[in-house]
């Protein structure tokens, strides 16, 4: 994780000042803010995607498919906390696929059964999971999407310096669904890695890049080595990626990410949109 270890050593009311302390605007029309997952939904989260977890019995009936469903944030003393939303339902449709969710905030799992059936022993997120973020980014305004899985939680996202640049590009596309399809396969090009068969033992070597043994190496594989998209007349990175494992996130259940701001304001919750 990118959170330094450090900052879980401080006392509660020290934590809720980091929170207030990071969430600030970092350009014009550009939010960052802090939140954290809250305790309880990270346990049903782990158990949808890990059924050797102990979980709660409710969701015994999705343990060996992908599910999708919403992430709601909640203002809290000290800062901002992301909840399950556990009034929506969540949603399946197979053991190795998944709906996409309208809201800001979503996830879907990558099951145990998804592991074997690949025969792989991580589960980063798949070429499809890029492009789906995507639309959901540029048609719904969805802002993070969290890939659940054994080891922990990817946290897809736009990169920072590309979300305007992005948005305003894409409203002068007349084609937009050609444009979507076009970026489809440049992830398929640049970025896809297929899981099949992969081993940590042996890795996976990329083209024009080192050997892939770890989740830090697929980090930095997508957020350091990315060939850039041609965006209107200028060249951009697209995603950027975060991975929490769940040893760490005992710790310290905390990450930023970045959004446009609304009306000169950085809303999170619902009730701050409606504003």
């Amino acid at each position: 994780s990118k959170l330094e270890k450090s900052k879980t050593k401080k006392s509660k009311l020290e934590k809720s000042k980091t929170k207030k302390s990071k969430t600030k605007r970092s350009g014009t029309n550009i939010c960052r803010k802090y939140i954290c997952f809250d305790e309880t939904s990270l346990e049903k989260l782990r158990y949808l995607s890990d059924y050797n977890q102990s979980g709660n019995g409710e969701y015994k009936r999705l343990k060996n498919k992908e599910v999708s469903g919403k992430l709601i944030a909640k203002k809290e003393k000290g800062g901002y906390t992301l909840y399950l939303d556990e009034k929506f339902k969540l949603n399946n449709l197979e053991a190795h696929e998944a709906d996409f969710v309208d809201s800001h905030y979503n996830f879907h799992t990558h099951p145990l059964e998804a592991y074997i059936y690949h025969n792989c022993e991580l589960g980063w997120p798949s070429k499809d999971d890029y492009i789906t973020f995507l639309d959901g980014f540029l048609n719904y305004n969805v802002i993070f999407h969290c890939v659940i899985t054994v080891e922990g939680v990817y946290i897809m996202s736009i990169y920072k310096n590309t979300i305007i640049p992005l948005k305003n590009y894409f409203k002068t596309i007349k084609n937009k669904e050609s444009f979507i399809d076009k970026v489809d396969k440049w992830v398929m090009d640049t970025l896809n890695i297929d899981k099949f068969n992969y081993k940590i033992r042996d890795g996976y070597k990329p083209e024009n890049y080192k050997r892939i043994f770890s989740v830090q190496d697929y980090i930095s594989f997508i957020n350091n080595s990315q060939q850039k998209y041609q965006i209107g007349n200028k060249k951009m990175r697209i995603f950027n990626l975060e991975f929490l494992s769940w040893e760490n996130l005992k710790l310290n259940k905390c990450f930023h990410f970045y959004f446009i701001s609304k009306k000169g304001k950085c809303p999170i919750t619902l009730s701050e949109y409606k504003k």
